[in-house]
């Protein structure tokens, strides 16, 4: 991408790509004045963390192991990181979905009256 040396080495989430502070870290309010200019363009409500979690989400579903995003994140511990993904929501849906879809016979009440 057109940012990719620029952004290959932060440390930061949000960074200016041009100007006077091209490579430095936005200014948390300035972070937060976008997302609200976001969220009145969209009416989708968004804070960074929200990003943050959404940055390892997609990752995990992408394939990269735990270590990478991790490592991606800035985190000394994979539980650390474990903490920001939804593997357990994630996980514990799926497994929801395969045994109900699997013995859905047997939650069929119409069936058994």
């Amino acid at each position: 991408s057109k940012y990719r040396e620029l952004l290959q080495h932060q440390q930061m989430l949000f960074v200016n790509i041009e100007g006077e502070t091209k490579g430095k870290a936005l200014q948390v309010d300035a972070v937060y004045r976008m997302l609200e200019r976001m969220e009145k363009k969209t009416g989708i409500h968004t804070t960074p963390h929200m990003l943050r979690r959404y940055f390892g989400n997609m990752r995990r579903d992408a394939g990269w192991p735990l270590e990478m995003i991790s490592e991606a994140y800035g985190h000394k511990h994979t539980d650390t990181t474990i903490k920001y993904l939804n593997i357990v929501d994630d996980q514990l849906m799926e497994a929801s979905d395969q045994y109900y879809a699997k013995h859905s016979v047997l939650y069929d009440v119409e069936k058994l009256l």
